[in-house]
Formats: structure tokens, sequence, C-alpha cells
């Protein structure tokens, strides 16, 4: 994530005129084909330490999906992520007026968790680094992005960056 340069955003492929000549790169929201670094290299590592923290850290939103009694559960295999909940209007059904008319119900509100994030395994020889993301929609009372997703993305994890020994499963 630090060291990370990528390609920059753009929302306009060409601008043509009406003689079919294309204009030249630099104008705002064309292809730009310089390196681009979103933020810093300070910023990139302290948002990659808060990302690693919400794993790592006892007071983690997603610590109990990684850890067991303390003891990592994906030994050697740095986990970063960002859990997440988000309110949406659910339509109530239907009902009917005691003169039976339809009327609709108060609308009641739902939630979506999620848990996004990245994973890097210290045992292979050249470590990959992997971006995922968990989304279970309309999740029932009291689900959150560390108690539905992350469990999920752990399990994933644990499938494609096994521990020595065993083979990488489902990929």
């Amino acid at each position: 994530l630090a060291e990370a340069t990528i390609a920059r955003p753009y929302w306009v492929r060409a601008i043509v005129t009406r003689k079919g000549k294309k204009s030249p790169e630099g104008l705002a929201g064309a292809p730009d084909h310089r390196p681009y670094r979103p933020f810093s290299d300070l910023v990139a590592r302290r948002i990659r330490q808060m990302m690693v923290s919400v794993v790592e850290s006892p007071g983690g939103t997603a610590y109990g999906a990684f850890h067991r009694l303390g003891a990592a559960r994906l030994p050697r295999v740095t986990v970063g992520g960002k859990t997440g909940t988000a309110e949406f209007e659910k339509a109530g059904p239907p009902t009917a007026t005691p003169a039976g008319r339809s009327t609709r119900a108060r609308p009641r509100i739902g939630r979506h968790a999620w848990f996004i994030g990245f994973a890097r395994s210290d045992r292979e020889v050249q470590p990959r680094t992997l971006a995922f993301a968990v989304m279970v929609e309309d999740v029932k009372r009291g689900g959150t992005g560390g108690a539905v997703c992350a469990p999920v993305a752990r399990d994933l994890l644990d499938r494609i960056l096994p521990p020595p020994g065993r083979e990488p499963t489902g990929t």
C-alpha cells in the first residue's frame, strides 16, 4: 500500500473535434499516463497501520474473527481491513385500513454489513498481496461487518493462503 502507484482514474476517453481530430492529453478528466499516487507515503503507511490494527488489536472490530484465545488464526499472514454497516430503508408490506383501502406500512430500517481489506502471506517465497471485499445484505439485527463478514473473509483467506503443508482449495 505504501509503495504503490496506480493508474490515474479518468472519465473522458477522448475529446474529438468535428473534423475527427483528438485533443491532446492533459485535459481535465482525460487519460493521463503519468504514475499516480493518491496520497503521500506517510499517509499510506498510517492507513495501512490503522487497517492492520482493525484485525490485530484486541479492540479492533475484526479481531475476534482472526484470533482465538489470543492466537492468530492465520499465522504469518498480515491482514488489514475496515468493517462497516450501512442502513437502508425497507418497504413494509402493504396493509389494509378498516374501510378496506390499501395503505403502505411505515418503512423499516435494514442493514448491510461489509468487511474490505488486504492480506499478504509471509509464508510465500514471492508474497502476494490480495485485496478482498465481503458484503452481506440485509443482515439480522445486531449483525456487523466484524461479526458477520470478517469470519467469511478469514475462511476465504485460509483457503487461498493455507499454512505450509496444505494445498490451496477453491481457487
